[in-house]
C-alpha cells in the first residue's frame, strides 16, 4: 500500500515526510483490517488492530490528523469495540476518545459542517458518523450514571437517524435510472428525499469524479512525455494534434521535444528527418 499524496477535506495536498507517511500508511492499513474483523464480529482482534492503528497514527502531526476524518472514525471504532465487548472498565477511555472524535470532526468538517458543505454540497452522508458518535456517547454516559446527558445524546442520535431515513420507492426509482442502491440512498440523503434533486446531485458528483480522473490521467501522461530541449513540458495537446494529422505518436513527441513545442517546426522535422 502506498500514498502518493494526502488531501484534506478542502482538496488541498498535505505533504508528508517519510516517517509520517509510513506511520500513516501502516495506521490506515491496520484500521481497515480492524474494520474487516469487526464486520466478522471478531471484536477482540478488531480492538487490538484499532489500538495499534491509533498508536501508529499518533506518530503523525496533529495538524495532519485534524485535516482528515480517518482518525476520528478510528476513535468511534475503538469505542464501538469496547461496547461490543461489554468492557465497562474502559468507559472512561471510550468517553475520552469520543470527545476527541467530536473535536476532530469539527476540525475536519468545519463549524456546522460549513467546510464539508462547501466542498461536497451536502453533509448528509457524514451524518451517519455523527449518529454513531451521539449513540456511543449516550451509551457511555448511561453506564457512567449520567442519565440526563445520556437521554439528550440518544435523542440527538435518534434525530440524526430519522434524517438519514429514505423512502424505498424513491430508492427504486433512482435504481431504475441506473444508480446503485448505495448511491441512490446517498443521493436521497443529500437531497432531503427529492428524487430529481438526488439524480442531479449524483450525476454532478459522477461528473466531478470523471473530471478529476481525466485530469489525473492527463497529468500522468504529461509527466511521461518528458520535457523539451529548453526544459519546458512537452505539450500533450500538441502531441494529440500531430497524431490527429496522421503522424506516429512517438515521432510527434520527438519532434515537439526537439522543436520546443513549435508545431510548424515539428512538422518540418518530421518531414525532413523521419528517422527522429
Amino acid at each position: 500500500m502506498s500514498i502518493d499524496h494526502l488531501e484534506d477535506q478542502s482538496g488541498a495536498t498535505v505533504e508528508l515526510p517519510p516517517a509520517e507517511r509510513r506511520a500513516l500508511v501502516v495506521g490506515l492499513a491496520l484500521h481497515e483490517r480492524g474494520r474487516t474483523a469487526a464486520r466478522h464480529h471478531d471484536y477482540p482482534l478488531a480492538l487490538v488492530l484499532f489500538l495499534e492503528a491509533d498508536r501508529q497514527l499518533s506518530e503523525c502531526r496533529s495538524s495532519i490528523l485534524k485535516s482528515v476524518d480517518n482518525w476520528a472514525v478510528l476513535q468511534l471504532d475503538v469505542a464501538w469495540s469496547y461496547l461490543c465487548l461489554r468492557s465497562l472498565p474502559h468507559a472512561g477511555d471510550a468517553a475520552a476518545r469520543l470527545a476527541r472524535a467530536e473535536a476532530a470532526f469539527k476540525d475536519s468538517y468545519g463549524e456546522d459542517h460549513a467546510r464539508l458543505i462547501a466542498l461536497k454540497g451536502s453533509a448528509a452522508n457524514e451524518r451517519v458518523l455523527l449518529m454513531r458518535m451521539y449513540l456511543l456517547q449516550g451509551i457511555v454516559c448511561y453506564h457512567q450514571n449520567k442519565r440526563s446527558e445520556a437521554r439528550a445524546l440518544l435523542a440527538k442520535a435518534e434525530t440524526e437517524l430519522n434524517a438519514l431515513r429514505v423512502d424505498e420507492e424513491s430508492v427504486l426509482t433512482l435504481m431504475e435510472l441506473g444508480w446503485s442502491r448505495a448511491a441512490a440512498r446517498a443521493g436521497l440523503r443529500a437531497a432531503a428525499g427529492h428524487v430529481d434533486t438526488a439524480h442531479h446531485y449524483l450525476a454532478d458528483r459522477r461528473a466531478q469524479r470523471d473530471r478529476a480522473r481525466d485530469a489525473h490521467r492527463n497529468e500522468r501522461q504529461r509527466r511521461l512525455l518528458g520535457v523539451c530541449e529548453d526544459g519546458s513540458q512537452i505539450n500533450l495537446q500538441l502531441v494529440e494534434a500531430l497524431v490527429g494529422m496522421g503522424y506516429p505518436r512517438g515521432l510527434a513527441i520527438c519532434a515537439l521535444r526537439n522543436s520546443n513545442n513549435h508545431v510548424a517546426e515539428a512538422v518540418r522535422l518530421i518531414q525532413e528527418q523521419p528517422e527522429l
